[in-house]
């Protein structure tokens, strides 16, 4: 393998990471958050 090819690699993986973060980033952001930044009283039931 020669240097220009490892750099085209590493430049398409860092593409690909961008695009799918941005991607479910957007989609988790349509979902919503919770009120409270963290309450475990939906994980626990006494």
């Amino acid at each position: 393998m020669n240097k220009g090819s490892q750099i085209v690699g590493i430049c398409i993986t860092i593409v690909v990471a961008a695009l799918g973060g941005f991607i479910v980033g957007k989609i988790v952001a349509m979902l919503g958050r919770k009120k409270l930044a963290y309450d475990d009283v939906d994980e626990f039931e006494l």
